[in-house]
C-alpha cells in the first residue's frame, strides 16, 4: 500500500483507512530511527556554531557628527579555529576593526556603543551605534539604533544595536559610533560600559 510521508522528515506512516501490515511498520521505524540520527547530527552542529566577542577596552576618541570606526583591542571569545563549521578566526590584529566572516553564515549581531560625556549636552543629541557591513556608512549596508540624552546630561552614555545579517566568506562587520550635541567634543569611548561587539552564527546557508 501507499503510505503518506511528514512535511519535514519524511516519515512514512499510514492515514485514516489505510490498511496496515507488518512491511509498513517496518518502513515507519526505519524512518524513525533516520530521523533520531538527523535531528542529532542537527544538535550537534549547531552546538558547533562559532562566535566572537570583541571589545575596545582602551578610550579611542570620537569626533562630533563622525561617524567613527572602533578600533578592538580585546577579544573574549573567537572559537572559529575550533569550529568544524568556520575552521577559521573572525577577528585578526592585522584589521581591528573587523569581525570577518570564515564561512559563508548568518549571524546575530549585538552592538554597543558608549561615550563618556564631559560637559553636559542640550537637545537635540544623539547617540547612534551602528553595525556596518563590509565598511558601508549608508543603507541597506548598516543597522542603527538611536539614543537621545536627556538634557544637561554628561558622564557614561551608551547605546546598543541588534541585528542579523548573512554573510558571505570574507564579507565583514565593524562597529561604528556618531554623536551630535552642542559640546564641542571629542569625547572619548567609556570604559566602565566599553564600546564591543558579539557575532554568532545561527544558521548556514544551506543544510547539506
Amino acid at each position: 500500500m501507499g503510505m503518506r510521508l511528514t512535511p519535514f522528515q519524511r516519515i512514512r506512516y499510514p492515514w485514516a483507512s489505510d490498511v496496515v501490515n507488518p512491511a509498513d511498520v517496518q518502513s515507519m521505524g526505519s524512518d524513525i530511527d533516520q530521523a533520531f540520527v538527523q535531528t542529532a547530527n542537527l544538535a550537534a552542529d549547531f552546538s558547533r556554531f562559532s562566535s566572537v566577542i570583541a571589545r575596545r577596552a582602551a578610550v579611542q576618541s570620537v569626533t562630533k557628527a563622525t561617524l567613527t570606526t572602533i578600533t578592538f583591542d580585546t577579544i573574549f571569545t573567537d572559537n572559529g579555529p575550533n569550529s568544524p563549521l568556520s575552521n577559521g578566526a573572525w577577528w585578526n590584529a592585522s584589521a581591528p576593526t573587523r569581525l570577518t566572516a570564515p564561512v559563508a553564515c548568518v549571524v546575530l549581531a549585538n552592538g554597543v556603543g558608549s561615550i563618556n560625556a564631559t560637559s553636559p549636552f542640550s537637545t537635540p543629541a544623539t547617540l547612534q551605534v551602528t553595525v556596518a557591513l563590509n565598511g558601508a556608512s549608508a543603507a541597506p549596508g548598516v543597522q542603527s539604533s538611536k539614543y537621545q540624552p536627556l538634557p544637561a546630561q554628561q558622564g557614561q552614555v551608551w547605546n546598543q544595536v541588534l541585528s542579523m545579517w548573512r554573510l558571505s566568506a570574507g564579507d565583514f562587520l565593524e562597529l561604528k559610533e556618531l554623536w551630535t550635541g552642542s559640546p564641542a567634543g571629542p569625547f572619548n569611548t567609556n570604559t566602565v560600559i566599553p564600546p564591543s561587539i558579539s557575532l554568532m552564527m545561527v544558521a548556514l546557508p544551506s543544510v547539506p
